[in-house]
């Protein structure tokens, strides 16, 4: 195992926040033909205000990574000298109102299990506001991992899942998005 990747057993540095569910996110949530729907023209914020309205099971399961920044902290000594940290906003709409939401990064390959099976990190796991709407930022400390071992096919890069279920019971709603950079989780180094 060379040095930049991340030790059998390693867990992952994380912090969650909440964030409120708005309008704003489900203006960038929608989308028609994999553009926003705000891409095509300004006329919809009216009707987009009439749409967060409606009830919880008007929509499709949906889960998105609203925004993804990168910041980094010096850290004296390491190769590189900087830790990586990742914040990501994450929001979801169209599930049940008041039944817990699982969340998890899928394909996350290198890691323990937390508690979200092999090659899975499991965050937090939300409750949907009336509307069946949820919004939360988790913050990663990337872990470094060298160019070589870094995975490009398309079907190996992150995944956000969300999965909703009673306690005991089957999954009721699931969503996903996938092509998450692999940045959020990874710190690339030579």
């Amino acid at each position: 195992m060379s040095e930049t990747e991340p030790a059998r057993g390693e867990a992952i540095e994380m912090r969650f926040g909440i964030l409120d569910p708005t309008i704003e996110m489900l203006h960038d949530g929608l989308r028609l033909y994999d553009l926003p729907l705000h891409a095509y023209t300004a006329k919809f914020t009216d009707v987009i205000r009439e749409i967060y309205g409606l009830p919880w099971d008007f929509f499709t399961p949906t889960i998105t990574v609203r925004e993804i920044s990168l910041s980094t902290d010096p850290a004296p000594g390491a190769s590189p000298p900087e830790s990586v940290w990742a914040r990501v906003s994450i929001y979801g709409f169209g599930f049940e109102p008041g039944v817990a939401v699982v969340t998890k990064w899928n394909n996350a390959f290198g890691f323990p299990d937390n508690g979200a099976g092999a090659n899975s990190i499991l965050l937090q796991s939300p409750v949907p506001d009336s509307h069946g709407r949820f919004a939360f930022q988790v913050l990663h400390k990337a872990v470094k991992r060298a160019a070589k071992d870094w995975i490009w096919d398309a079907n190996n890069q992150l995944v956000i899942v969300a999965q909703q279920s009673h306690p005991g019971g089957p999954i009721l709603q699931q969503a996903y998005e996938r092509f998450i950079p692999p940045h959020v989780l990874w710190q690339w180094v030579p």
